[in-house]
């Protein structure tokens, strides 16, 4: 079926509505440089916590 359909690489299988559906496989990160380039400037980012001052257990007890 993949040689019928003129498909080469990896395949992704998934099922739709109770059929079986055969797509041309994405590459690993596929849109990721669009998607930043559409995210804006880093220079904008904000923190949105505040942040958190260390408790009793993370000054005495936790360990590396």
């Amino acid at each position: 079926m993949i040689e019928q359909c003129s498909l080469e690489g990896p395949v992704e299988l998934s099922v739709e509505n109770d059929r079986l559906v055969i797509s041309p496989g994405r590459r690993l990160r596929q849109g990721w440089a669009e998607a930043f380039r559409n995210a804006g400037p880093a220079g904008q980012d904000e923190l949105l916590l505040e942040p958190m001052q260390a408790t009793e257990f993370d000054r005495e007890e936790w360990k590396w």
